[in-house]
């Protein structure tokens, strides 16, 4: 539940950065966050196999 939640924080701004301020550099942003969202899911996959 605590990484859905932080996950949650990090993408509403986002989507709100995104939309309401018209950001011109979207792609490379959200690859980006892609990225950062990829490495938080394999270090908490990480930290449960190691347990």
């Amino acid at each position: 539940m605590k990484m859905q939640l932080s996950n949650y924080r990090v993408v509403i701004p986002f989507i709100y950065g995104a939309v309401m301020l018209r950001e011109k550099n979207f792609k490379a942003k959200a690859a980006d966050l892609c990225i950062l969202m990829v490495s938080l899911g394999l270090l908490v996959l990480g930290s449960t196999v190691a347990k």
